[in-house]
C-alpha cells in the first residue's frame, strides 16, 4: 500500500495506491499496480469511506483501509505470471486517521459539536482557531471560565469577555462563575438538568453567575445595562444563579 499511514481532515480525501507482487514460473518477482482491480474496503466506514482506492474523510477516528486482489494468475506481456498460492488472495492495508486540522484536544470537542448537534436547522461546527487556552479578564481567569469542564480548550468570544468583566467591575463586588464554556457533550450530559441543544455556553458567550434573592435583581440590571441578554426570573424559579450572555439579539423578554 501507498502510502502505508496517513492523516487528512474531515471531508478531505487521500488517494491510495495498491500494488501486488506476482512471481513468474522461474520466481521472478513482478510488482503490478492494482489499484484499480482492487476490492477496497474500511474498517470503519463511519469514520472514513473508500472507492477506488479515494479515500473520503467522515468524522474523528482511526480506521484501517484495506485493497484486495481475488485473481490468481496474470497474463504479463507474452508469458504467464503465476501465483504461489492461489487461495490466498494479495492484500495490503494503511492507517487512516481523520481529525479537524487541530491535531490536539480541539479536535475532539469539534466532533462533539456533530455528535451533539447546537440546533437541527443551522448547527454550528467551530474551527481550531476558535480555540483558546489561556484567555482571561483582569477578574476572571481562564479556570474560572472554563469552570468543571473535561477539556485544557474552551471557546470564549471577545465579546463576552469584556462584557462579563464590564459587568464586575460596574457591579463591584466578587461575582463566582457557576458555569462559563461547555462543550456539547458537557452540556448534554454531565449538568443536571441538561443544558438545551442551543445553550449559549456552548458558543461561548455565557456564564451562569452565583446569586442569592438579594443579590440576583442588582446582578440582573447591571449584566443588561452592559449588554447582556439575562434570563428572565420566572424561567428559572430558583434565585441560585443568574444567567447572562452575550449573544447580540436577545429573545423577547431577556
Amino acid at each position: 500500500m501507498n502510502p502505508s499511514s496517513a492523516t487528512i481532515t474531515v471531508g478531505s480525501t487521500k488517494q491510495f495506491y495498491f500494488t501486488a507482487m506476482y512471481v513468474d514460473c522461474n520466481g521472478k518477482l513482478y510488482p503490478i499496480n492494482k489499484t484499480g482491480a482492487a476490492t477496497w474496503s474500511s474498517s470503519i466506514p463511519a469514520v472514513a469511506t473508500v472507492s477506488n482506492g479515494k479515500a473520503t474523510g467522515k468524522k474523528l477516528g482511526t480506521t484501517n483501509i484495506t485493497a484486495r486482489v481475488s485473481c490468481c494468475r496474470w497474463t504479463l506481456d507474452t508469458f504467464e505470471v503465476c501465483i504461489g498460492n492461489p487461495t490466498q488472495p494479495a492484500s495490503g492495508t494503511a492507517a487512516l486517521t481523520v481529525n479537524y486540522g487541530c491535531n490536539d484536544q480541539r479536535d475532539t470537542i469539534i466532533q462533539e459539536y456533530h455528535d451533539y448537534p447546537t440546533s437541527t436547522t443551522g448547527p454550528y461546527y467551530p474551527v481550531c482557531s476558535e480555540f483558546t487556552s489561556s484567555a482571561s479578564t483582569a477578574h476572571f481567569t481562564f479556570a474560572m471560565l472554563n469552570v468543571n469542564q473535561w477539556y485544557f480548550w474552551a471557546i470564549l468570544r471577545q465579546v463576552f469577555l469584556t462584557g462579563l468583566e464590564n459587568t464586575r467591575v460596574a457591579y463591584n463586588q466578587d461575582m463566582t462563575v457557576n458555569s462559563g464554556y461547555r462543550s456539547p457533550k458537557y452540556n448534554a450530559t454531565a449538568i443536571n438538568p441538561p443544558g438545551a441543544p442551543g445553550s449559549r455556553h456552548v458558543f461561548g458567550d455565557a456564564a451562569d453567575i452565583a446569586s442569592n434573592e438579594s443579590t440576583w435583581h442588582p446582578l440582573h440590571d447591571v449584566a443588561k445595562n452592559n449588554g447582556a441578554c439575562v434570563e428572565p426570573h420566572e424561567t428559572q424559579g430558583s434565585y441560585a444563579h443568574v444567567h447572562m450572555d452575550w449573544r447580540g439579539a436577545c429573545p423577547q423578554g431577556w
